[in-house]
């Protein structure tokens, strides 16, 4: 009879301390507001003909261990290059984010599965409402934060110049 209660006083004192450690661990689980504060930059990697202003929505995902977290995801206005994303996200763990803007009438692209836009090239490429940004970015949340994301173009431009038109009929 005594070993029976040494033993369920032993599982008691292990179940006490059980419940403790969990409490001594606050850096794992619970939720922390996040915020982005977007920008479609205007660097020497994001020049084109094009200002840029006509990207007026943002698309956010958010992937975890290669799922899309679809109650995460958002869209939101773009304003003269800048957007802002505010979110929860679990402390401890790992996400990777994809950040797509571009004009919101433009249909050349298709993000519906944000791990896997895709783009229509059978249209006017030159069109400036086919403007587009992105970034991709991967981190493990530790705290609240607010962190800068700076997108840029995902497509190169390339100028062609020549200076023999001058031979051709009806250049001036």
């Amino acid at each position: 009879m005594k070993k029976i209660l040494f033993l369920g006083a032993m599982a008691a004192m292990l179940l006490g301390t059980a419940s403790c450690s969990s409490d001594m661990e606050p850096s794992m689980g619970g939720e922390v507001p996040v915020s982005f504060a977007i920008d479609l930059g205007d660097g020497i990697d994001s020049r084109t003909i094009s200002d840029g202003l006509k990207a007026n929505q943002l698309k956010f995902a958010v992937f975890e261990n290669g799922a899309e977290i679809p109650g995460l995801a958002q869209t939101v206005a773009v304003a003269d290059k800048k957007a802002t994303i505010n979110t929860k996200l679990v402390k401890g763990h790992t996400y990777k984010f994809v950040f797509w803007a571009q004009n919101s009438a433009c249909t050349a692209y298709n993000t519906t599965n944000m791990s896997a836009i895709t783009v229509n090239y059978t249209a006017n490429c030159n069109d400036e409402s086919r403007d587009a940004f992105y970034k991709m970015d991967s981190f493990t949340v530790t705290e609240a934060f607010e962190k800068t994301e700076v997108l840029t173009r995902p497509f190169a431009q390339i100028n062609f110049l020549a200076d023999d038109a001058a031979g051709v009929v009806g250049w001036r």
